[in-house]
């Protein structure tokens, strides 16, 4: 996946500092529409191979794996625990009221399992600068 940025700042370790502008789903043209509510900047840090400077227009790349990974932790871990949750407590012969309480309860635990997997795994998307536009 690539997407474009700008180097805002440079860090000691030799990577640097891109404020990355997130394309929404109606493909980022929102003078077209104003349908976006409030700028959608992101900061993401990247592997300065090329000798970005600040502001400096660059090009980032990131394993497509990397975020399939992320993406299905983030949304598959809740999904599941929700439906397990119910699935389990009606078979168990729980009431309909209880199935659904305890499938909220599984719901709220996946989000936290998922929230403290994110914190323990110190492996985030790597990004790294493939260009520099003029």
């Amino acid at each position: 996946m690539t997407q474009t940025g700008v180097v805002s700042a440079l860090l000691p370790d030799g990577r640097v500092q891109v404020c990355v502008q997130r394309e929404s789903a109606c493909g980022g043209n929102c003078a077209s529409c104003n349908a976006c509510i409030g700028r959608n900047d992101l900061s993401a840090t990247a592997e300065n191979h090329c000798g970005a400077k600040v502001g400096d227009r660059v090009t980032l790349s990131s394993r497509t794996s990397t975020l399939i990974g992320a993406a299905a932790l983030v949304y598959l871990v809740p999904l599941l625990t929700l439906l397990g949750g119910y699935a389990l407590s009606s078979a168990f012969g729980a009431a309909e009221g209880l199935s659904i309480a305890v499938s909220i309860a599984c719901l709220l635990l996946g989000c936290g399992a998922v929230v403290w997997l994110s914190k323990r795994r110190k492996r985030n998307i790597v990004f790294e600068i493939i260009s520099i536009e003029h």
